[in-house]
This record gives C-alpha cells, sequence and structure tokens, in this order.
C-alpha cells in the first residue's frame, strides 16, 4: 500500500484506522499497533475536530445524483507522537469490498508548504513595515506592458487608493503632472 509521499490509510465507516501505508506511520511517528483501532478524529487536532467530525457522518450517508459515493476534500491539522502538528491535505471516499464499506482517505502532508507560506507573510509584513517607516515603495513594469505594479506605500506615497486606482504609464503621468 503504496503511493509516493502521500499517507494512504484505511478506516471502518465509524473513522476507525484498519491499515495505513509506511509514509502515514512514519510521517506522525507511530506504528502501526499504535493507531490500529483508534480512531482517526482522535489524531485530528481539537480545534480542527468540530469541523472533520461532520465530514466523516456525511460521507457514509450521502450519494451523489448518479447514487455513487461522493470524493470528500478538506484539510486538517493531526498531532503526531512527539505532539507536533501536522498540516494534512485529505481527500476520502467510501468504498466497498466482501465484507461492507470502508472508507479510504489520501493525505498529503501540507506542513512544508504552511511553514514556508507562513514565513513568506511574515517577511512581506516586514518589508510592508519598512517601506512605511522609510517612506518608500517599490514598483514593477514589464517593457511592452502598459500596467505597472505598485506595493501599498506607493499607493500611499502617490496619495490614490489601490481599489480605485490603475497604475500605468499614462496614470501615473496624470497624477505627476
Amino acid at each position: 500500500m503504496s503511493m509516493g509521499h502521500d499517507s494512504l490509510i484505511l478506516m471502518s465507516p465509524r473513522g476507525k484506522i484498519i491499515k495505513g501505508n509506511e509514509i502515514f506511520f512514519l510521517s506522525l511517528g507511530y506504528s502501526e499497533d499504535d493507531l490500529k483501532g483508534k480512531s482517526f478524529l482522535d489524531l485530528v487536532y481539537g480545534e480542527d475536530r468540530p469541523y472533520i467530525q461532520p465530514v466523516f457522518k456525511t460521507l457514509v450517508s450521502s450519494n451523489n445524483e448518479d447514487g455513487s459515493k461522493p470524493l470528500v476534500a478538506f484539510e486538517c491539522r493531526v498531532m503526531a507522537r512527539d505532539k507536533s502538528i501536522r498540516w494534512f491535505d485529505c481527500r476520502m471516499k467510501v468504498s466497498k469490498d466482501d465484507e461492507g464499506d470502508f472508507l479510504f482517505m489520501v493525505a498529503h502532508d501540507l506542513t512544508d508548504d504552511k511553514l514556508r507560506e507562513s514565513e513568506l507573510t511574515r517577511r512581506e509584513q516586514q518589508l510592508s513595515e519598512a517601506q512605511l517607516i522609510g517612506h518608500m515603495g517599490h514598483w514593477t513594469w514589464r517593457i511592452g506592458e502598459e500596467r505597472l505594479e505598485f506595493s501599498q506605500e506607493i499607493y500611499r506615497i502617490f496619495g490614490v487608493s489601490a481599489d480605485h486606482f490603475i497604475p500605468t504609464i499614462d496614470s501615473i503621468n496624470n497624477v505627476l503632472h
């Protein structure tokens, strides 16, 4: 049971873990024996649980118009054995075999992406603060294009609103002259 870098999890219709691939157990620091028979919802971060629990309930009882079971997508935070939080992008579907219904989940670990996104947001905030303090900004013009891109501080310097002013060579000339 492998699929590159994604976690694969088989669960009972009530969300009890039946089986998972090695990536799933390694990413969370658990052994298969640690989690077998435990509810996936018990691993979901407490603040996310109220949003994820209904997904499990409705998935089992829902059908598409053609009678097939829907594929449900969601993101959630999952607690690893070491109490660190991992972000998972999950796709879950009800499947059937000789023994009955089960839930099949493919989960992609988004943790590194979320950390990079958070760091990028922090750096953008620092740049905006520095530009505000220094009363300077930045702009970009791609040669051959009419439109320019302004930082928020450039809009403030020109005394125009980003919502109402479209920066072009002509509109800048009109503001300056």
